[in-house]
């Protein structure tokens, strides 16, 4: 901001010295949350609990076996009766890596809700699972993308050639066939009916006799390491793509495997050559800004993949100067053509979200607005529990 005024003990004004449509969006997302002076000020808030103003308090957490949340008592929001919020006394999360083992405690009644992201199990949540009595929240209609993800600014993938190389040895099909099944393959970001939805962006088909040719002439990497957190269906997809590299192109591929809990620090700090991503799917180009503008691209980066690129900057910082639905959706295919020209990142399918719930839980990713209005069920796989309770 170019200047913060306090207008009142409830009120902030903001100035910008230049167009800032996307604000609204970012202040009510992720990037918007204010951190608590207090959680801010604790010397141990790597490990601390968690401070905020919704409707559930944080009051354990044991990392890699739950978190506890408990009813907050001074929520402010009602439900459209004006009687108070949350319904649930508490919650309990429960991570536990792999898809089948989730979907086996959801079939044995031993959860009341589940996210699943993994392709292995779409055809099951909406067919079997339905028919059983369970339910499904209603799917974003702007869905998420997994792709290979490289660190553009070191070797090997800086050099863009040996990105085109790996690209022209992937098997994209053979990837859709055997870890995502029920999803579809893309060449960008954005999937279809998304802004900035393109068929074709300029990403590399798969080609092994050109992509052993420009090997040649570049020279093969000593080794490519892929890291992956340690969960079984992610070493699965790892697995897969060392074998085609290594079958196709006569690559040495390592793979770095590590707890699920390190996966975002190794992201942040650029300690990664290529992982399997999933993200985007925000619905509206502009606010894919922190993910791939230069000024993001340092020291403790959330551009992630490092890009720097001038024509990339132009195009993100020409988003925030709109509300315009055609001109975003413009600007939108041309990132997705910087994307696919430099091969920044290798596009693998949409992601098909599954938020299962069990046949005596009710009001999952309802959020009753302010205006009378219906929020929308699910964004990028995430979900309300404000409203949600649970017969019994």
């Amino acid at each position: 901001p170019d200047g913060i005024e306090l207008v009142d003990p409830m009120t902030v004004k903001l100035t910008f010295a230049r167009p800032f449509a996307t604000f609204p969006y970012f202040i009510a997302e992720r990037t918007g949350w204010l951190i608590a002076p207090s959680y801010w000020d604790n010397p141990d808030r790597a490990g601390a609990l968690a401070v905020g103003t919704g409707p559930f308090k944080m009051v354990e957490w044991t990392r890699e076996e739950q978190t506890v949340l408990e009813a907050n008592p001074d929520y402010w929001r009602t439900n459209p009766n004006g009687e108070p919020l949350p319904y649930l006394d508490s919650i309990v999360f429960r991570p536990m890596p792999g898809g089948s083992a989730r979907r086996a405690v959801m079939e044995a009644g031993d959860a009341d809700a589940n996210h699943d992201s993994l392709g292995e199990n779409v055809d099951y949540w909406n067919t079997d699972w339905l028919a059983s009595g369970g339910q499904l929240v209603d799917p974003a209609p702007d869905r998420e993308t997994n792709y290979l993800m490289f660190n553009n600014s070191a070797p090997p993938f800086d050099d863009p050639d040996m990105r085109r190389a790996l690209a022209m040895c992937t098997d994209r099909e053979e990837y859709l066939v055997f870890r995502t099944p029920d999803s579809q393959l893309v060449n960008g970001p954005f999937a279809a009916g998304s802004l900035g939805y393109l068929d074709d962006t300029g990403v590399p088909e798969f080609d092994p006799e050109a992509g052993n040719a420009l090997l040649d002439q570049i020279g093969r990497p000593e080794e490519i390491t892929y890291g992956a957190p340690s969960d079984p269906s992610l070493l699965l997809t790892a697995e897969l793509f060392a074998d085609m590299w290594s079958t196709n192109c006569g690559l040495s591929v390592n793979i770095d495997q590590f707890d699920q809990s390190q996966f975002i620090t190794k992201m942040i700090t650029g300690a990664f050559q290529v992982v399997y991503m999933r993200n985007h799917g925000q619905g509206h180009p502009g606010l894919e800004f922190v993910w791939w503008h230069s000024r993001h691209a340092e020291g403790l980066a959330l551009n992630f993949s490092r890009i720097i690129d001038p024509e990339m900057d132009s195009l993100l910082e020409q988003t925030w100067a709109t509300t315009d639905a055609a001109e975003l959706d413009e600007l939108g295919k041309q990132i997705n053509q910087v994307l696919g020209a430099n091969v920044y990142g290798l596009w693998l399918n949409t992601i098909e979200w599954a938020i299962p719930f069990g046949p005596d839980v009710h009001g999952v990713g309802v959020m009753n607005l302010p205006s009378g209005n219906l929020g929308q069920p699910a964004i990028a796989g995430r979900t309300w529990l404000h409203e949600a309770w649970r017969e019994g």
